[in-house]
């Protein structure tokens, strides 16, 4: 379904109760001791006798039939004046109200009992009601009040010195800051609460705060601790023989495989969790399960089997009375008939699901449905129900401070607005929603997991859209804040790095009381609705008068966004140039003058097209910018296209194929700029590339005859603020150690690379070792010798250069699952790249990486991972890295990375005109086999392990293209 990449679904995934908390007092209370008055010893037994019998039905879920049993002992306690009886019972109502989604009934029972245990003086049983009151304010997502009854709870249990309620409520603050993304203060009560636990010998707590660990580390994406920990509390509740939390355990791994998209192991850890569930007979469980199930054949695209388990699921729901459980499968089958393109069925199961929330205040699920509703309706194109449905949800989610869904909320509107043609209504919209998203500065997946987006692009579609809005409309400089902020969201996203601060987008004083009045609007009729609807459930006598006011404030809203963006068009055909990002446009400024003839070049790939924004000097060191839109390419077709380009650069294959396909990337990605970049005036090009194109050589784009770095010295940038042009390579002073080496030439299990100990002999001027012919004084370290430990320990020593000769994977996805090999030791992995800092990395000014390979991932990956991995270096101060896009032969390189230095050495050239000198040379020839680096018995190696013999010359893209430059270019 094509639809849905215009809008941010919100769904409704993981159904699963994973911080399972069970209270004291969750399990009704025993009947207290008959007193000695014979009057009232039979009264007394059959309140007893009624007691027991609502335990019972209530352990079976029966819960209506608890009710009406402790209902009748209430009043026998009340009548014979037993007011600890009274106490427990209220206590044990308000428990199966709150199981009943009956929250205020819960909650006056709470209430009730709280005030008899205060006046009987029995502080166990008032800390157990907070305790309760606690849980039921949790459930309602009411953290704050949740979090002031637990640690009312806590010094009472701690004074009557109740081990077991200290526990409990240490845990019960643990899942309060659990649910409202607080992991760290989340972790520090469970590691209070775990030895209380242990110490007292309370299994069951103590696995259930391990697996409420495990929940911490998951909503952090620390998958590997989190499994870790559901692993520790496994055992434990099979111990004792608690197999609902067994059965829960296998249902968080499920969950968590699941986030690790290993879809077969997540299926497998529910098929273990299901029968389980439907052993011990809890229905809400096995329903979580079946949930589950749906939703990884959701994520699958296989959705009609999605559909069977969802269908499952639902009438468990409905026979346990789980109303949240029940809605929520019903969204979940609206989204699944919403992919299928199925929109009035998804419409009708989102209808369903609507009033249960409203039913039992889930205030964020409600916001959800009437989201997707909006969504629905957009696709069949029915913008008046589509709006109203978003004018709905937004005040709900700005309202419950769930600030994801708002984000989606201004998003989604913004790109309606788009569609009806209100370019400065949906700037505006577009803006805000980029402020919010900048606001979270959290991984996606550290959100609640019901706000988590699965199925549609990610908050990047936003800043795409409102870049290509703005360029449209001649509003460049805030376009180029806007890619610039691109550039950041994905770098944070990428490497987790929450430092990475970004200013986000400044809205105009007029956009900002544009903005107001009409969320002023949508809040008044947003309000307006949810009495409506509860005046329609009722059928109240007021329905018709309701209703005319209704379409009043609908009518009011209508004229607010004509007269705002009457108010907006007109203030922007005036005056765009007011709103010029100082800041940013100032970094475009720095990267434009820092060398004569430099072009600062932003790619924006989108759906159908790509833009461009081209940053060029204005004269006195002002920076002006173009815009240039190249029509009918889609993102999809250009993904292919690089695929294949990359799949034809793995060898030295047929060259004049290779060109064929390179010319037609060219004709994409430079001819149109053509005019903007004469090869007289414009000489070095600066990309910020964006999506897929990170995956190509830019230096190897043949326009027919000549290729782009014939013309041009090309670099490029991970964003214009985190590049620092303070330095230039030519102004370093040379001493002793300016040059440090590390390199392996021999793997246990990869191919060798035969040529890395000339390459270090050919660059460095080792003062150990003899008659050496390199170019730089520094030291090198060759394989046994080049381990995490040595690279620390010479880092302090100050170098310029570092210079890395070895395997390396810039894997798509997480970057941990990136590194390079040393000669000894564990692999070097981001997180220990990132460790140098303490060890003098920000001294560096140019790192290379001389043999690494990026894979092109799939469509999703968009090339992040090549930025991303420099980064690591560049944002402890590095200011360039020069890596390789693939695994090139090893004779070529080393006589590249010597050629390389040699023309850095001369003093003359910045270091990507060093480059382009290089690569030029290879292309014409002029450096073959013959000319490679030789040291000791080492022979250049002119065919790649596996591969047919090639040419003695390296004038082959496969040779010389994949060396690109990341950072500071001068």
């Amino acid at each position: 379904m094509h639809g849905l990449k215009s809008v941010s679904l919100v769904v409704s995934l993981l159904l699963v109760n994973v911080a399972v908390l069970v209270l004291p007092s969750a399990v009704p209370i025993a009947a207290v001791a008959e007193t000695a008055q014979n009057a009232a010893a039979a009264q007394k037994a059959e309140a007893k006798r009624l007691l027991d019998q609502g335990v019972q039905a209530y352990q079976t879920r029966q819960y209506e039939a608890a009710l009406q049993s402790w209902k009748h002992a209430l009043t026998i306690y009340q009548a014979i004046q037993d007011r600890n009886g009274e106490a427990n019972v209220l206590m044990n109502l308000g428990v199966a109200y709150g199981v009943l989604w009956q929250y205020d009934q819960a909650a006056t029972h709470f209430q009730q009992a709280l005030l008899v245990f205060q006046q009987v003086n029995d502080q166990n049983g008032e800390a157990k009601v907070l305790m309760n009151l606690g849980e039921l304010y949790g459930s309602q997502r009411q953290n704050n009040q949740a979090k002031t009854y637990y640690q009312q709870a806590l010094p009472i249990f701690q004074q009557v010195k109740d081990q077991n309620g200290e526990a409990f409520a240490l845990m019960g603050l643990g899942n309060a800051y659990l649910s409202t993304s607080q992991y760290d203060q989340a972790k520090t009560y469970y590691q209070q609460a775990l030895p209380i636990f242990q110490q007292i010998q309370n299994r069951i707590g103590e696995a259930k705060v391990l697996m409420n660990l495990g929940e911490v580390y998951l909503s952090q994406s620390q998958y590997s601790q989190a499994i870790t920990f559901y692993r520790q509390a496994l055992p434990i509740f099979q111990q004792v023989k608690d197999q609902n939390g067994e059965a829960k355990v296998l249902n968080n791994l499920g969950n968590t495989y699941l986030y690790l998209s290993q879809y077969s192991q997540a299926i497998t850890f529910y098929r273990q969790a299901l029968p389980i569930f439907q052993q011990v007979k809890d229905q809400n469980g096995e329903a979580s399960a079946l949930n589950n199930l749906g939703n990884v054949h959701l994520l699958l695209s296989q959705y009609d089997q999605a559909i069977t388990y969802y269908q499952q699921a639902l009438p468990r729901f409905q026979q346990v009375k789980d109303p949240n459980g029940e809605a929520k499968v019903l969204m979940n089958l609206g989204n699944a008939h919403l992919f299928l393109s199925q929109y009035d069925q998804a419409i009708t199961y989102y209808q369903q699901a609507l009033p249960r929330f409203q039913r039992i205040q889930n205030h964020n699920d409600k916001a959800t449905a009437l989201m997707n509703l909006g969504i629905a309706y957009q696709l069949l194109l029915r913008y008046g129900k589509a709006i109203a449905y978003y004018q709905q949800a937004l005040p709900i989610y700005q309202q419950v401070k769930d600030r994801e869904g708002e984000g989606k909320a201004l998003n989604n509107i913004g790109k309606l607005l788009t569609q009806q043609k209100q370019p400065e209504l949906a700037i505006v919209f577009y803006k805000q929603s980029v402020n919010i998203r900048e606001t979270i500065r959290q991984d996606l997946r550290q959100l609640p997991h019901e706000s988590q987006e699965s199925y549609t692009q990610s908050v990047a579609g936003t800043y795409r859209s409102l870049a290509d809005l703005l360029i449209q409309q001649g509003r460049l400089p805030e376009a180029q804040a806007v890619l610039e902020l691109l550039k950041l969201r994905e770098l944070r996203d990428f490497t987790r790095d929450a430092g990475i601060d970004s200013p986000g987008i400044n809205l105009a004083n007029i956009e900002t009381t544009a903005l107001k009045a009409i969320l002023d609007r949508f809040t008044t009729l947003g309000n307006f609705t949810g009495r409506l609807a509860k005046c329609q459930r009722t059928n109240c006598p007021d329905l018709k008068t309701l209703e005319a006011q209704r379409d009043t404030l609908n009518e009011a809203v209508n004229f607010e966004l004509k007269q705002q963006r009457a108010v907006l068009a007109k203030y922007f055909s005036t005056e765009s140039a007011t709103l010029t990002p100082e800041k940013l446009n100032a970094e475009a400024n720095r990267i434009v003058n820092a060398q004569p003839g430099t072009v600062l070049i932003y790619p924006l790939v989108l759906k159908d097209k790509i833009q461009f924004l081209l940053a060029l000097k204005a004269g006195d060191g002002a920076v002006t910018f173009r815009p240039i839109e190249v029509p009918n390419v889609s993102a999809e077709t250009l993904f292919k296209t690089i695929q294949t380009f990359r799949e034809q650069l793995k060898s030295p294959g047929d060259l004049k194929v290779l060109q064929a396909t390179s010319k037609q990337l060219y004709d994409w990605l430079i001819k149109p700029l053509a005019s903007e970049i004469p090869p007289d005036k414009v000489r070095h090009l600066v990309f910020a590339p964006d999506s897929t194109i990170r995956y190509i050589p830019l230096a190897a784009l043949y326009d027919g005859k000549r290729y782009l770095i014939e013309r041009y010295s090309i670099s490029t940038i991970t964003a214009a603020s985190q590049t620092n042009t303070t330095e230039t390579f030519a102004s370093l002073p040379v001493n002793a150690t300016f040059l440090l080496a590390m390199g392996a030439s021999t793997f246990p299990n990869l191919a060798p690379l035969k040529n890395v100990p000339a390459e270090l002999g050919a660059i460095v001027q080792a003062s150990n070792v003899k008659d050496t012919h390199g170019i730089y004084p520094g030291s090198e370290f060759l394989n046994l010798k080049f381990d995490y430990e040595a690279l620390k320990d010479h880092l302090k020593n100050k170098y310029r250069i570092l210079h890395i000769a070895t395997h390396g994977k810039f894997k798509p996805g997480r970057p941990e699952d990136s590194y390079l090999v040393p000669g000894r030791g564990d692999t070097l992995t981001t997180d220990r790249i990132d460790q140098l800092l303490n060890y003098g990395i920000s001294n560096v000014h140019l790192v290379v990486l001389s043999a690494c390979e990026t894979a092109v991932g799939d469509r999703a990956s968009d090339g992040i991972e090549i930025p991303g991995i420099s980064y690591f270096f560049l944002k402890n101060d590095v200011k360039a890295v020069l890596a390789s896009l693939w695994s090139v032969n090893d004779a070529s390189t080393a006589l590249m990375m010597q050629q390389f230095y040699t023309q850095l050495a001369t003093g003359k050239r910045t270091k990507a005109e060093a480059l382009q000198t290089v690569q030029h040379e290879f292309i014409k020839g002029k450096l073959t086999a013959k000319d490679a680096p030789t040291r000791s018995d080492v022979i250049p190696q002119t065919t790649a392990p596996g591969r047919t013999p090639a040419a003695t010359d390296f004038t082959h893209p496969y040779y010389w293209a994949p060396f690109i430059l990341i950072g500071n270019s001068l």
